[in-house]
């Protein structure tokens, strides 16, 4: 088979042809580490080696429709290359995602209700097409609009968006394609403010994805994980049918893979039940921002990295000349708060922004883009307008980024390196450089590496170095400059922060857990319907299991 790709250069259009194996067609792949740019639609410019590239692909055959008439299904489909695929495609936290190999799916297929997520497993199998899911296309590294080297479609979750709040129980069941921000104030609105759920402060990323990954948040040192607190799922397999555990009965494996083993692992989430969090434990408290200068970085790290943070929230940020915290503290009265007296850090402006708040929500609203990122009060910020439209919130943000997580052990006595990195971090090259300081809470640790798939519970600090703007090389050496210099420190990465640099990936993101979740994944999934570029696969070695 021949794909026919147009060169452009210094304005003068030159036709030729990549010869292939009718395996995979050239329009497919993404075939050089060079490429700089993915073409999202026939006829996009893509960026190889500084020329644009033009890549026109033919239509999918119509087998996945045909078999979705016949079982039914209540959705939507689009072809690769339709304007509405496209602007699904767009969604994404990063949508122009490229890896070497990775084909773009054939189809976005948008699901009605639960019964589609199955009629779409079942088709997929019966048409030899890879399954990606995305919830609210929150991925660092654009996964659902790049998730196989095999044909694949992604399964759109987002209009799943059923909740119910069991004041009884103290329980709420969701379904995945809430985003968080949907999700907190759909459990404000039902409860009457009693109670909360814990999320991260991005809430616009999808509840489904964030909760198998583990999800971390701004409750997590009273509250740990939001899966910590799973009491029962629903899911569809790869044999299309629904499976069910809970918490007294999870013979499976597939609760236990559910907390931290990552979206679309072993199955297809398609509602979850967890415990919500009574808001007298969270529901007053000061949110306040304080900043130094970069020539007391050092010292300022030092007091924060030793501050137990029991009932509270505080990161700590650096990045163009200047370093600063900011969080908030449950259950204290701002009149008579003191920063310096509470967390032993000295110094800094504890008036910039300093005001109590009296909802839970109110933490979420000023951690996150609602209060850009802890510099703005949002008391005046109504739920309403803070979570309400919050589908595709993050749609973007990502494309001109360069990023690298880690999770690191507690730093209270060897900060050997450390006011080097911290330097480092304070003079990113050009536009806009930072690293963010993210307490993992102490309530994490209160479980063993082994209870659930997340392993890293001895981690205290989640680390994000993040670069933007001016040329790509130039700010990927400073991440990768960066980062290394706190690798030291390192315990593992976090599923739900992907790297697509990391050389073993199975160990950096479930480390002793990733023998019984290759086990799992082979009883499950053997044929690795359900893909991703980073997932779990069912590696085999003369009947051992083995890591990669």
């Amino acid at each position: 088979m021949a794909g026919i790709m147009v060169r452009k250069t210094t304005g003068v259009f030159t036709a030729f042809f990549l010869a292939t194996s009718s395996a995979v067609a050239p329009h497919d792949l993404l075939l050089s580490s060079e490429f700089r740019r993915v073409a999202n639609d026939r006829g996009q410019t893509t960026e190889v080696n500084g020329s644009e590239v033009a890549s026109f692909d033919p239509p999918p055959n119509d087998d996945l429709k045909q078999c979705l008439s016949s079982e039914g299904f209540q959705g939507s489909i689009f072809d690769l290359g339709s304007g509405s695929y496209n602007d699904l495609a767009s969604k994404n936290f990063k949508s122009n995602a490229v890896q070497v190999g990775i084909q773009r799916p054939k189809y976005f297929v948008v699901v009605a209700d639960k019964g589609d997520v199955a009629r779409v497993v079942r088709c997929g199998k019966k048409t030899g097409l890879k399954v990606c899911a995305r919830c609210g296309g929150g991925s660092f590294t654009g996964a659902s609009i790049g998730c196989s080297t095999k044909p694949s479609m992604i399964i759109d979750l987002h209009k799943l968006k059923g909740l119910t709040y069991n004041m009884d129980a103290s329980t709420v069941t969701f379904e995945p394609g809430l985003t968080l921000g949907e999700l907190l104030y759909q459990v404000k609105q039902q409860s009457h403010d009693a109670a909360t759920v814990v999320t991260g402060s991005c809430i616009g990323v999808g509840a489904g994805g964030y909760l198998l990954g583990g999800g971390m948040g701004s409750f997590d040192s009273i509250a740990g994980l939001l899966c910590d607190r799973l009491e029962s799922l629903e899911m569809v397999t790869a044999d299309g049918q629904f499976v069910s555990e809970t918490r007294s009965n999870s013979t499976g494996g597939l609760f236990w893979s559910a907390c931290g083993g990552g979206g679309q692992a072993l199955g297809l989430l398609v509602s979850a039940t967890v415990r919500t969090l009574p808001t007298n434990d969270v529901g007053h408290g000061v949110c306040v921002r304080v900043q130094w200068a970069m020539s007391e970085a050092f010292q300022v790290f030092k007091a924060w990295s030793v501050y137990s943070q029991n009932k509270a929230h505080l990161r700590l940020e650096i990045g163009s000349g200047t370093i600063y915290t900011y969080g908030c503290f449950f259950g204290v009265d701002a009149a008579s708060f003191d920063f310096g007296a509470v967390t032993g850090i000295a110094g800094g402006d504890a008036q910039r922004t300093l005001f109590g708040y009296s909802s839970a929500t109110d933490v979420v609203k000023f951690m996150g883009p609602r209060g850009n990122w802890g510099r703005d009060n949002i008391l005046n910020i109504s739920d309403e307008v803070a979570f309400g439209n919050t589908q595709w919130l993050h749609a973007g943000e990502q494309n001109d980024r360069t990023e690298k997580t880690m999770l690191l052990g507690k730093i209270d006595s060897d900060f050997t390196g450390v006011e080097a990195a911290l330097n480092e971090c304070g003079a990113p090259p050009r536009d806009w450089g930072i690293c963010t300081f993210i307490p993992v809470g102490n309530a994490v640790r209160t479980l063993s590496a082994s209870d659930t798939a997340f392993p890293w519970r001895q981690a205290f600090l989640s680390l994000e170095v993040t670069g933007s703007g001016g040329e790509l090389d130039a700010r990927a050496r400073w991440v990768n400059s960066v980062s290394d210099k706190w690798a030291t420190h390192k315990v593992g990465t976090y599923v739900n922060y992907p790297d697509l640099s990391l050389e073993h990936h199975h160990a950096e993101y479930w480390g002793p857990n990733t023998a019984r979740l290759q086990k799992l994944k082979q009883t499950y999934d053997p044929d690795t319907l359900f893909d991703a570029p980073q997932g779990i696969q069912p590696k085999t070695f003369d009947g051992a299991f083995i890591l990669v």
